[in-house]
Parts: structure tokens; C-alpha cells; sequence
């Protein structure tokens, strides 16, 4: 499968470069015979021809970014990527509003977000069966809303939320899976949950990044199988974009979110490629001050507060980029991690979070301060490779 992917690829690839040569020698040619023609002649077969020639170069020049459409669809990337996946500064990042006025535009004003929320089960360490999943996906709704069609009814919008000349638009299937994430953002991690084990929202900070829109979701076509290695580069090009959207300082910017969408992802696949992901890259992103979360159906990651709720449940398979806090410290210092990985977590966390405000701040800070010494006298110190442990 992987060598007939990848000869997909390069003749996709081939077929968009000849059509764009091709179209532009006779394009050249046919203007050059126009204005010739019509310089020689004030005739009126002169000025039809021009016209013609007008109104033929934006018809022709259209069918390249469509055959560059129907080659990634088909699995053959966007240029540029590994194994289908795009270059991470090609992707469209989404404001909740901006995928709200694409929904509307194409008059998809149906999102059953009770469904989504309710048909999660949040509260028992579980394996979904292909049925579950079918059932959570909401297939029928997908259909009544046109969703499983091939593109947007209207090439123009289609091409106007583009957004790039030879960026794919999203399709309605696409849409509804954005919309889909606005719903898990703003009905399941905005609100209290009677599972939660504490007061207030799920997750404290997404009311107010909402608020802020500071929030961004991309819709990311991997293919069914990508590559594990193409997937931890394609997510470590997307750090730097993250770091320069804004707020990029000020008290603000610490509720600015990333949301990665891979809805080609199987489910069974997605403790492979969605937390591999994120396990290979969780110690550079630390060292950046950055958290990466993951998401998907299969999650077994229990709360903070309660050893029988299982928040990180999302219909699509997800990872979400944010700035660290130092209620964070938590997701460093588990025992699921060796000691020499430990203390670089606690050296970036020290790093990062000395200047924090406020006294829980500083109390966290005393405390990963505190561990990083108990594992230096353990043998762990900081070499010019990073963090060696002796002693076991």
C-alpha cells in the first residue's frame, strides 16, 4: 500500500506540473496570436478573438489547482509533505467563528451537540467497537446534511475559504467535523460535568480563550496510515506557527490553543500515531514552554480529580498545542516517566515557569525546585546532551 501511495503521489504530482506547463505554452500562444492579430486588423473577428482568449485564461488556469485537489484527495499530499501529510504552513488554522460562518454559508445550521457530548462515554475505561464509533460519528446526520458529498455546492466559496490558489477547500464532511469540534470546546470543556470531581469547567481556560478568540482548529488529511516519523514532523512544523500567532506576550497569551484535527486517523491506530505523537515530542515541547495534548476515542487518561472520568475523549483524533502553566507540573513528574526524562521536564518547568505570578504559582515552582534536587542527589544531572541519570 505504502509504494502504490507513494507512486500515486509522484504521479499526481507530475500530471498537476506538465498540465500547469502545458496550459501556460498554449495560453502564451494564444495571446500572442490575439493581440497580433487585433494590433494587425481593426476587424471585428480581432476584438472577438481577444475576448475569447480573456475569458479562456481564468476557465484553463482553474483546472490546475482542481487536478492538485483531486491528487490529495486521492492520498497524494500537497507537495512538499511525507506520505500524503501537508507542510504544516500550508494548513488553514480556523477561528470557532470562522468555521460557525462557513457552516452558515452552506446553510449546515445543524449541529447536534447534545449528541456529541451525551454519546461519549466519559466514565468507564472502555474499548469502542466499530459500531460505537459509527454511532458517535453521527453518520446520518452527516448525510442529511449533505455532508458526505464530494464538495461545497458553490465552487466560488469553495475556493474563497480555500484560501490559497492550490489549497484543497474544505468539504461539508470536513465542516461538520470542525463544527463538531466547537461543540466538544464549547459544551464539554466550557461547563461543569458532574464527573469532574470539582467545581467549574472542565477545563478552566477554554471559556475565556473562546471569549478572547484565541483559539485555532486546522483540518489535517493524514491518509489512513501515515508514517509515524511524518507525523511527528508534520505536528514539530506546526510549533513555530503556534509561537507566532497571536497573543504572542502579554497575560493573554497563555490562552491561545492550537486544535490538530485528523479525522483520516483510525480509531485503532490512534494510540499509535496520535499519542506516539505526542510522546516523542512532549520533551521538546516542554523545553518550549509548549504542552501537547491528545485526543481520541480510545483515550483511557483519567482527570486530575477523579480516577473514573476520561475527559480527553473526542470524536476526532486530536492534538492540541498550548502554552504551559504551572498547574502543569503534575503532567511532568509521573512515574510513567524514567528519571532522566524527569529532570528535563523539571529543568524546562523551572525554566519557563520562574517568573510565574501568584502564590500558587511560586508554591509550584518551590516544588518542582524541590524534586529536580531529590533527583540530582539521586545521580541526575544536566551534561552538555541533556539530562544523564546514574545509579539506575
Amino acid at each position: 500500500m505504502g509504494m502504490r501511495h507513494d507512486g500515486s503521489e509522484l504521479t499526481c504530482r507530475t500530471t498537476t506540473v506538465w498540465l500547469h506547463r502545458l496550459l501556460c505554452v498554449a495560453i502564451s500562444a494564444l495571446l500572442v496570436a490575439a493581440i497580433s492579430a487585433a494590433a494587425a486588423s481593426d476587424a471585428p473577428w480581432g476584438c472577438a478573438l481577444l475576448a475569447g482568449v480573456s475569458a479562456l485564461v481564468p476557465t484553463t488556469l482553474t483546472l490546475v489547482p482542481r487536478v492538485a485537489a483531486m491528487c490529495r484527495a486521492r492520498g497524494g499530499g500537497s507537495g512538499g509533505g511525507s506520505g500524503g501529510l501537508p507542510e504544516a504552513a500550508s494548513v488553514a488554522l480556523l477561528s470557532p467563528e470562522e468555521i460557525d460562518c462557513t457552516a452558515l454559508r452552506r446553510q449546515l445550521v445543524t449541529c447536534d451537540c447534545v449528541r456529541v457530548i451525551e454519546g461519549l462515554d466519559m466514565a468507564s475505561r472502555k474499548a469502542f467497537s466499530s459500531e460505537e464509533v459509527v454511532g458517535i460519528d453521527t453518520l446520518g446526520a452527516l448525510d442529511a446534511l449533505g455532508g458526505l458529498s464530494e464538495r461545497a455546492t458553490s465552487g466560488t466559496a469553495a475556493s474563497a475559504e480555500a484560501g490559497a490558489e492550490d489549497a484543497p477547500a474544505l468539504t461539508n464532511a470536513d465542516v461538520h467535523q470542525l463544527r463538531l469540534a466547537n461543540c466538544y470546546m464549547r459544551e464539554f470543556l466550557s461547563k461543569p460535568h458532574p464527573q469532574l470531581g470539582r467545581a467549574g469547567p472542565v477545563c478552566p481556560f477554554v471559556p475565556k480563550a473562546l471569549k478572547l478568540s484565541t483559539m485555532r482548529v486546522a483540518m489535517i488529511h493524514s491518509g489512513a496510515g501515515p508514517a509515524p516519523a511524518a507525523m511527528r514532523e508534520l505536528v514539530r512544523g506546526f510549533l513555530p506557527i503556534f509561537e507566532s500567532l497571536a497573543p504572542i506576550s502579554g497575560s493573554t497569551a497563555v490562552y491561545k490553543a492550537l486544535l490538530l484535527l485528523f479525522p483520516d486517523v483510525p480509531l485503532a491506530d490512534a494510540p499509535r500515531l496520535i499519542d506516539g505523537t505526542q510522546a516523542a515530542l512532549k520533551e521538546e515541547c516542554v523545553s518550549r514552554g509548549l504542552m501537547l495534548g491528545e485526543f481520541h476515542l480510545a483515550n483511557n487518561a483519567t482527570g486530575l480529580h477523579s480516577p473514573t472520568f476520561y475527559p480527553l475523549r473526542t470524536v476526532c483524533p486530536t492534538l492540541a498545542i498550548r502554552h504551559m502553566v504551572p498547574n502543569d507540573l503534575v503532567f511532568l513528574t509521573g512515574a510513567q516517566y524514567p528519571a532522566e526524562k524527569r529532570a528535563a521536564f523539571l529543568r524546562s518547568y523551572v525554566r519557563k515557569m520562574a517568573g510565574a505570578k501568584g502564590t500558587k504559582a511560586q508554591s509550584d515552582v518551590a516544588h518542582a525546585q524541590q524534586m529536580l534536587a531529590e533527583l540530582s542527589a539521586a545521580g541526575c544531572w544536566a551534561g552538555g546532551e541533556g539530562v544523564t541519570c546514574s545509579g539506575g
